[in-house]
């Protein structure tokens, strides 16, 4: 054809996880519980890219976009994360719980295919002007969460109810852009 595309990504992932968590709980009457839960996370990961260094038999450029300035070099990052969580509780009958709890959370960062950024701008961002930002690397996800809320039952059991309030904030979100 007059517009032939071609393109190759092929990349080698390489991930060790390691975790530690521990929890306890203390209640210093029957009606408060407090509770405090500990995790830390490590996730070693590694992009190696499979792309053999050739050209595009109609355009004369590197197959992969990212080999213009030369070979992909391999890629290795750590990403850790502490993740407290505190859950309070207080239950002034047996049919009333009023709770509240708050905690950080986190997804790992990673690698894209190793090109992605320079094919994306060649092809988007100078071709069509598009202004889409990616990175072969991407940062971790952290969130930060809160609840708080009441639980209970009325009628001697026959009615229920569950009021809760949610809050969440989270920094580097990670999402998929096709």
């Amino acid at each position: 054809t007059a517009n032939p595309t071609s393109l190759l990504l092929a990349d080698d992932f390489d991930t060790n996880v390691y975790a530690v968590f521990g929890s306890a709980e203390y209640k210093p009457s029957e009606q408060f519980t407090a509770g405090l839960a500990l995790r830390y996370d490590i996730e070693d990961r590694k992009s190696s890219s499979l792309v053999p260094t050739a050209t595009d038999p109609f355009t004369g450029s590197p197959i992969n976009p990212g080999q213009a300035f030369g070979a992909l070099t391999p890629k290795s990052a750590s990403f850790k994360q502490f993740q407290p969580k505190v859950t309070l509780s207080y239950t002034p009958s047996d049919k009333l719980n009023i709770y509240a709890n708050w905690g950080i959370g986190f997804k790992s960062g990673g690698f894209n295919n190793q090109g992605s950024a320079a094919l994306i701008n060649a092809n988007f961002n100078h071709f069509i002007n598009a202004g889409v930002t990616i990175n072969d690397q991407y940062r971790k996800e952290r969130s930060s969460a809160f609840e708080v809320g009441v639980k209970g039952s009325l009628l001697d059991g026959r009615l229920t109810f569950d009021l809760a309030g949610y809050y969440t904030r989270i920094t580097d979100m990670q999402f998929f852009e096709f």
